[in-house]
Parts: C-alpha cells; structure tokens; sequence
C-alpha cells in the first residue's frame, strides 16, 4: 500500500483557492491536480459551504472541487451566471440540471478519507451488540433512531446530540405517523444528550478518531449525514453519499448496517468491500422510496440472526480497507484524472 503520510489535524483538510499555477495545499487530496494546472486555472480544492469568489478572475477557467462535502447547488447555479467555464469535480453525479457554463466531473475522494484513521488492531471481543451515534440529529436520524430503539432495545448504545432537524416538527410527526402506519413498528422518543461527558468528548475530538463505541460493537447502523436521495433540497444531493461515518466500522472491524441514501451497499462494493448480503439482507438498500426502505431496514434487523460468517466478513473489510483500499479507489480514479485534463486542455 503506498498511503501519503497520515493527517490526523482538521487544520490540514483547509483548501486552496487561487490560481493553479500557485496551487499550494496540504490537503492530501490535491494531489489529484499537483503539476499540471496552468495558469488560465482559478482552483478551489475543497469547497465546503464557501461562497466567497473572490479568487475567480473574470477570464479564467474555474475548478470547483468538492472533496468533502456535498456540492451548493445554489453557489453552482451563480457561478453558471458568469461568462466563462465553471468545472465542477465532486464524487456526486450530475444532478442534470440545464448548465450553460458548468461541466460536471465526477471524481472519488473517499480514499483519503482514510489517512484521518489511526490505525486499530483487529479485535473480536466487543462489548456491544449494536451502536448507533448521532452527533449532529436531524430528521431523519432522529425518526430512525427512534424506530431502532423499538427494534433494538437494550442491545442498541446509541448517541443522540445536538437537535437541528432540518425539517419541521409537525413534518417530523408526520413522517413517523406514516411509518407506523405502513409496519408494525412503534417509535420510541430517544433521549437527547446535549452536555453529558461523552457529547463534549466528541466535539473536541476529531471525528475520523472517535471509534471506540463502533469498535466495541459487533453493528454500527451507520446514520450516514443524508438519508433521502436528494438531500435537503431536490437535487441536492444526487448520488449515494458516502462519508466517515460508513468508514469508521470498516475500519476497525465492525459491520455496517447502511442507514443513508439509497444504493450504500452497492456504493462499497464497487470501492472492493465485500460479504455484506451474506449478514443482513440488503435488498432494502435499493428501495427508492424513503419511507418504504426504512421499514424494510427495520424488518431486516429483526429478522437479524446469529452468523458465523460476521467475524470473517468484518475482517476481511478490515484488511481491505487497512491495506488495500486507499490503493485500489486511487487506481480507478486515474482514468478520470486524465479526462480532467483532456476537458481543461480543450478550453
């Protein structure tokens, strides 16, 4: 495995933007544009929810990257108003809307995602059946997390922190009357957790390293930052989003049950995970319809049995994803990288 060194230091994921020619940036992601950025180039390496566009010059070719975080559609539709070429690089795919400047770029970057991981030996004596941690709890979250403690019980640890629904109470009731209307699950209130030790432990704590209740327990149900298949506006999130959150039982051994957008399961087994639908049955994972997936995901936690096969399947993911991952998403994105150029080289 040829890893770059480890970053451990949220200081380091700060990008550049300026002009390629200059391009300077620790963020080991830049890497993808390291060397070949010309001067005509204004580049952002990684756009979070920054507006600012003071470093765009009125006649320059504009790259927009989206390493981690999902792309502001809203910032991309301005840019789309100036008279000149808006490139846009980001894992999601284009969410087709009518560009007259915006090319669209797909590009993965959760391999580096894994160079924020310290590195856990494999152990298999765990103290939890499942966990379930929610730092920052909306709607969604919080309606699932309450369907698993009905599910789940007391073999569910779970976290529930800092309540910002991005959806309103009276949205939030209704989505929950729908689900109980559609199964034969209740939903338990969780408890909210707002200045307990362990809450104030994870904000201060960076959150590729906070692993401990996922290593300890034999499931982590994921509670990726999106569960509806465009986000919190239409279109605004239009692929599988994938984030530490998933990556974090991977890596130390754990099995993640996807509780996000449509298609997780797919999305990992694309990235060279493997053995997921040999655990759990994964068909709800492909269910386009938000409501109906999350019951499917219930039923198939109820309907989870004792397996043999886990601790195979969890290290064999935790081998991959120590030794091989990082390697394996880099070489696939080699070809894209390549296309970048030709499209830059072509302006």
């Amino acid at each position: 495995m040829n890893k770059p060194e480890q970053h451990f230091n949220n200081s380091v994921r700060q990008g550049y933007k300026g002009p390629g020619s200059d391009l300077y940036c620790k963020l080991p992601s830049s890497e993808v544009f390291k060397g070949w950025l010309d001067s005509r180039v204004d580049i952002a390496t990684n756009l979070c929810w920054d507006t600012d566009t003071k470093w765009i010059r009125p006649d320059s070719i504009v790259i927009c990257t989206y390493a981690g975080e999902y792309v502001d559609l809203d910032f991309i539709k301005k840019l789309d108003q100036r008279n000149q070429p808006i490139i846009v690089v980001t894992p999601l795919s284009d969410p087709g809307n009518n560009y007259k400047n915006v090319i669209w770029h797909q590009m993965d970057f959760v391999h580096y995602d894994s160079l924020y991981f310290k590195s856990y030996k494999f152990k298999w004596e765990k103290n939890l059946k499942f966990s379930c941690l929610n730092r920052l709890v909306r709607s969604w979250k919080y309606i699932g997390l309450g369907f698993f403690i009905s599910v789940l019980g007391d073999k569910l640890s779970y976290t529930c922190h800092n309540y910002n629904f991005d959806q309103s109470q009276e949205d939030t009731n209704y989505i929950i009357d729908k689900i109980e209307s559609i199964s034969n699950f209740i939903f338990k209130k969780p408890a909210i957790q707002n200045n307990n030790e362990n809450y104030q432990e994870f904000t201060i704590t960076d959150q590729w390293q906070y692993v401990e209740p996922v290593r300890n327990s034999y499931y982590n149900i994921t509670s990726e930052s999106f569960y509806q298949r465009q986000g919190l506006d239409a279109g605004q999130m239009p692929a599988t989003y994938i984030t530490e959150k998933t990556l974090k039982p991977l890596a130390v051994g754990s099995f993640p049950v996807h509780f996000g957008q449509t298609g997780g399961y797919e999305t990992l087994t694309q990235w060279g995970f493997t053995g997921f639908d040999t655990i759990i049955d994964t068909n709800y994972d492909s269910i386009n319809d938000d409501y109906e997936r999350l019951v499917q995901l219930l039923v198939s936690l109820d309907k989870l049995e004792e397996n043999s096969t886990l601790e195979d399947v969890c290290y064999q993911n935790y081998r991959w994803f120590n030794d091989s991952f990082y390697d394996y998403v880099r070489a696939k994105n080699n070809p894209r990288i390549q296309q970048l150029k030709e499209i830059v080289n072509n302006l």
